[in-house]
């Protein structure tokens, strides 16, 4: 039961990335754009996709800010990992709590105007809060079934 929950949670981040990367996709494979309005409409529910903040490469940009982007790369990098490994740590609130403190900081530097954004830094911090977040999730989603049997 735990792997199928696992390959179900990889699937879907799956999607969700190639959805998120689907205007850069497009770009080198033109049949792909057919995907952008619902992407675009879809991402918009999530994300404040502002222009300045999307990574961009060659003219054509993630439908996610790089902060986004990180957070669900980081997601999908982990729920692949533990499509492999047979058991991945439980998550770790001190690490959490880290990763939502280093987001906060980062935004509190930028808006004062200590440093210029960062799509590296804002990209960085997503990925280590997506991968603890998504700890979290898959073992909320693997004891709620397992309580449900």
């Amino acid at each position: 039961m735990k792997l199928s929950i696992r390959l179900f949670l990889f699937i879907l981040l799956f999607i969700w990335v190639v959805g998120n990367f689907s205007e850069i996709i497009a770009g080198y494979f033109p049949s792909f754009s057919i995907l952008q309005f619902i992407t675009t409409k879809a991402f918009s529910m999530v994300c404040h996709q502002n222009p300045l903040k999307l990574i961009c490469i060659d003219e054509n940009c993630t439908q996610l800010c790089a902060r986004c982007s990180g957070i669900y790369i980081g997601a999908f990098f982990l729920s692949t990992i533990t499509l492999f490994v047979r058991e991945v740590s439980s998550p770790n609130l001190r690490l959490l709590a880290a990763a939502i403190i280093i987001i906060i900081l980062d935004i509190i530097c930028y808006n004062a105007g200590l440093y210029n954004y960062s799509h590296w830094v804002a990209a960085l911090t997503g990925v280590f809060l997506g991968s603890i977040a998504f700890l979290y999730i898959r073992n909320g989603i693997e004891k709620l079934l397992f309580e449900l049997k």
